[in-house]
């Protein structure tokens, strides 16, 4: 948050960079991935257990648009579930992500 006021105060009367900063986009914090043939997927049942191959203390990935913009820990906030974030390119690089790919 501190980063969007900091380039927000920056912004010149004028620029459409306030307008760009307040554009909401969709956010996912990736727990883990694993790829399953459809005979497994199929003989999922209540009670059933997928074993992933990342333990529950590691890093999860911040994407934006199939990107990833930062990683961090899993917190509990009240009732519900956060990202800490642990470590984070550069603003430049982040909006580098986030354009068209090379």
């Amino acid at each position: 948050m501190s980063t969007i006021q900091t380039v927000g105060s920056a912004v010149g009367a004028g620029s459409n960079l306030g307008h760009v900063l307040q554009i909401e986009v969709g956010v996912r914090a990736i727990l883990v991935e694993k790829d399953m043939d459809i005979g497994s997927i199929l003989a999922l049942a209540q009670g059933s257990m997928v074993e992933f191959e990342k333990g529950f203390d590691q890093e999860i990935e911040l994407h934006v648009s199939g990107q990833i913009v930062a990683k961090g820990y899993a917190v509990k906030v009240g009732e519900n579930f956060g990202l800490r974030i642990s470590s984070i390119p550069s603003v430049e690089d982040r909006i580098n992500a986030l354009g068209p790919k090379r």
